[in-house]
Order: structure tokens, then C-alpha cells, then sequence
């Protein structure tokens, strides 16, 4: 486990847990972490620790000369002098950890710039926090490969000082860990709500249209998929953000059958309500039955990805859009199923269809075209809007509206990664380092 001390206190306290049953199974652990941190974790007894020595004045200056470009190399020399010379100072002081030295070869990995100037600073805790404020603008101005993440450089070019910007907001967001999935919380619930309901009204109202408008109703269905929408809109607006989910059919839950009944009741209200207003009200109550199954069991095949398994940020991010994909297959199928059986047995010509089609299978594939696409955007909608995924598109539109962080924020993040600035564990992004985090969200 690299980095215990990186992660959030919720986290940690979930990973000692864990830790304190594989202890007794006997089995290996490797762990990583400050050294304070660790003492206060309480497992010290009965663990070999290991302790990094700090670097000496030599090796830190070899390693330096190891390491820097070819180009341009002399402008090492006042520095590697000094290192050797000066065991003591406040350069060599700073310089004898791995984080510093890997902050010094990234800060003046570019020819342009000039070692030197650290000898100028008075003490060590100075010359760190120059580092550590070089470190996070420079990478982004000369973007080197980072030698400890990927070889590969970032996929586009950002501006540095923004990027500085951007990461301090993230550093003062987040407590360790980056998960894309929780930054909704700093975004105004009005907002989720004012989005859920000018889409869904707008949605719903052209699907009412559409639907009623094939019976010769246009008006009264743009009206009725306005409403639908709009309060759906509001009602969802105020369902707590899921966790990121992937689709897999499982047994019931009881922990979570308030919320499968409640999008059963949500479909079972809306198909009921458009069958019977158009078929009556037999017909309203079986098929309303139908669609509430329907969108119960979709709720019901929709769990939190196991963070047990290999994930990535982005992997659990295609993971929860893929569940509102499948979402809207199965409504899809759903509503192809009920709009055949409404049109071609039913019969819709009788019910008053505009269209002068005496063919009832005809009939019965325009009613699976028309049911089809209401079930699929009627329950993609319901999905997406309590979705981690879904609400993850306002939460990012509103940050970077007013700057806190980009519009592809995402692609971002793994370029920081790809740089060295964040690394990545599991589903989360993490500062390389807490003093990293904490400068910067000192700095702005």
C-alpha cells in the first residue's frame, strides 16, 4: 500500500481496518508512509520498519549530474560545487530527500532556466518552497516526460499559470483524494436542479408532441410532456448523486428498496398516464405496471463499481455512462414491446392515429418505433440525472465557467499525471506528495 498517509481520513481509516484483518491472516504487507503518520496508526508493534536515511550531500549532487539534460550542463556547476563542498548548507539540507531532488531535476529540466538561483536563498524550508513553487508551472511549460508515471508527454499544451490555478482549486477541494465523482458537492444544488428541469421539460415536452401529436393532440401533448418533465425535473433535482455504477444483474437488496421503488413508481406513473390518456384506463394501469417492473429492475441491475477490482478514473467514469446506455436499451426494449402491442393487437388506428395506415403490423412497428424511443430517453433521462456521470457534466460546465478548473478536466488530470504533479491509485488522483498539495493551496 504506497501512500497511507496521502489518503483521505475516511479512507485511511477504512485501509487500517483492512489492514488490521490481513495481519491476521498472516499474510505479507508492504506499507508506505510518513513517518508521524505512521506512528499515530497504532501498528508500529510487531512490524519491521524500515526508515529512509536522508540523502547525502554526494549522491545527491551525483545523482543531479546523472540526470540533468546534456545541453547546457555547466549550469549545474555552482550547484554540484556548493553540494559538495557545503554538507551543511541550506541547498544540500533541502536536497536530501528523493521528493526534493526529483523537484530540482523537474523545476530545471528546461536549458533556459538557471540552478543557481537557489543558492541565493537564505535557509532550507526556503529552498523547498521555491521548489515546490517551480515545480507545479515549469513542467507545464517545458511538459518533460516524467520518468516515474509514462514516457508519454501530455495530450495537449496548457497554459502554466492556469494550470497552477487550476490545481490549487483542486488542492483546497479535495481532502488528498481527486475523485471526479465528489466535486458536485462544491456546485450549488440549485443548479442540479434548474438543469434536471429545463431538460427534462424540454425532452419530455417533445416526446409529448411526438407522441400525441401521431393521435392528432399535438398541443395537449407538448403540454402534458412539459409538465411531465418539469416536475420530474424538480423531484429528481432533490435525489442525493449516486456513486459511479456499472450495469450487473444482482438479487435484492433491501438496503436499497426504497430507491428501486421509487423509479418503479416514476415509470409506473408516467406509462400509465400516456396509455391511459390514450387508451384508457385498463389499459393505463397494466401498462403502467409494465414500466414500473421495468425501470425498478434497471435500478435494480445498476451497483457502485467494487473498488476491489484494477479501476481507473476514466474506466469508472465509461463504467457508470455504459449503466445509463444499458438503462436506456432496456427501456428501449420495453417501449418497443409495448408501443407493438398497443398499435398492431390493440389497435391505435381505432384510438384515432392521424395516419391512415389500414396495415396493422404497420401499425404495430410505427407504435414499437414511437414506444421504443419513449422508453429509451424516458428512463436514459431518469438515470442520467441522479447519475455520478451525469451530474458530473454540470458540476464541470459550472467550475470551469468560473475558472476553478477547465472545461476537460479529465484530460487535465491525466496529463498532471503524465507530468508527475498527480499520480494515480485506483479511482483516485493524488498530489505526488502532500507538501505539494499544501503549498499550493496555501500559495492561492
Amino acid at each position: 500500500m504506497d501512500g497511507l498517509d496521502e489518503m483521505a481520513e475516511d479512507r485511511r481509516a477504512a485501509a487500517l481496518r483492512a489492514i488490521g484483518l490481513d495481519r491476521r491472516s498472516g499474510e505479507p504487507l508492504v506499507l508506505t508512509c510518513r513517518t508521524a503518520e505512521f506512528e499515530e496508526t497504532g501498528i508500529v508493534r510487531d512490524a519491521l520498519v524500515v526508515r529512509l536515511l536522508p540523502l547525502t550531500a554526494d549522491a545527491a549532487a551525483e545523482y543531479l549530474l546523472d540526470v540533468a539534460p546534456s545541453a547546457k550542463l555547466d549550469r549545474w556547476d555552482p550547484v554540484l560545487a556548493r553540494l559538495t563542498e557545503e554538507d551543511g548548507g541550506p541547498v544540500a539540507e533541502a536536497l536530501r530527500t528523493p521528493l526534493m531532488l526529483y523537484l530540482a531535476r523537474s523545476a530545471y529540466a528546461d536549458p533556459g532556466t538557471t540552478p543557481a538561483e537557489l543558492l541565493d536563498l537564505p535557509d532550507a524550508r526556503r529552498v523547498e518552497e521555491h521548489l515546490l513553487d517551480a515545480f507545479a508551472v515549469q513542467v507545464f511549460a517545458y511538459r518533460p516526460p516524467s520518468p516515474l508515471t509514462s514516457t508519454t508527454r501530455p495530450s495537449r499544451r496548457w497554459d502554466p499559470a492556469k494550470a497552477e490555478r487550476w490545481l490549487a482549486a483542486l488542492a483546497r477541494m479535495t481532502e488528498g483524494d481527486i475523485a471526479w465523482w465528489r466535486l458536485y458537492r462544491r456546485v450549488p444544488k440549485a443548479l442540479f436542479i434548474g438543469t434536471g428541469m429545463l431538460i427534462g421539460g424540454s425532452a419530455c415536452t417533445l416526446l409529448g408532441w411526438l407522441m400525441f401529436g401521431l393521435f392528432g393532440r399535438p398541443v395537449f401533448g407538448a403540454l402534458l410532456g412539459l409538465a411531465v418533465g418539469l416536475t420530474g425535473g424538480l423531484a429528481l433535482g432533490f435525489v442525493p448523486t449516486e456513486a459511479p455504477r456499472r450495469f450487473v444483474p444482482r438479487v435484492l437488496r433491501r438496503s436499497e428498496l426504497t430507491r428501486d421503488l421509487g423509479f418503479g413508481l416514476i415509470g409506473a406513473v408516467v406509462g400509465g398516464l400516456v396509455v391511459g390518456i390514450l387508451y384508457g384506463g385498463g389499459f393505463g394501469i397494466a401498462i403502467g405496471l409494465v414500466f414500473g417492473i421495468a425501470f425498478g429492475v434497471v435500478r435494480r441491475f445498476t451497483e457502485p463499481t467494487e473498488p476491489r477490482e484494477a479501476v481507473t478514473p476514466a474506466s469508472v467514469m465509461r463504467s457508470d455512462r455504459f449503466a445509463v446506455l444499458y438503462a436506456a436499451g432496456l427501456g428501449g426494449l420495453v417501449g418497443a414491446l409495448v408501443g407493438a402491442f398497443m398499435g398492431g393487437v390493440v389497435g391505435a388506428a381505432t384510438r384515432g392515429l392521424v395516419l391512415r395506415i389500414d396495415n396493422p403490423v404497420l401499425v404495430g412497428l410505427l407504435g414499437a418505433a414511437v414506444g421504443a424511443l419513449l422508453g429509451a430517453f424516458g428512463l436514459a433521462l431518469i438515470v442520467q440525472s441522479t447519475s455520478a456521470s451525469g451530474r458530473s457534466i454540470t458540476t464541470r460546465a459550472w467550475l470551469a465557467l468560473r475558472g476553478v478548473t477547465p472545461l476537460r478536466l479529465m484530460t487535465f488530470l491525466d496529463d498532471a499525471r503524465r507530468l508527475g504533479v498527480l499520480r494515480q491509485v485506483g479511482p483516485y488522483y493524488q498530489f505526488r506528495h502532500a507538501l505539494l498539495r499544501d503549498r499550493l493551496a496555501r500559495r492561492h
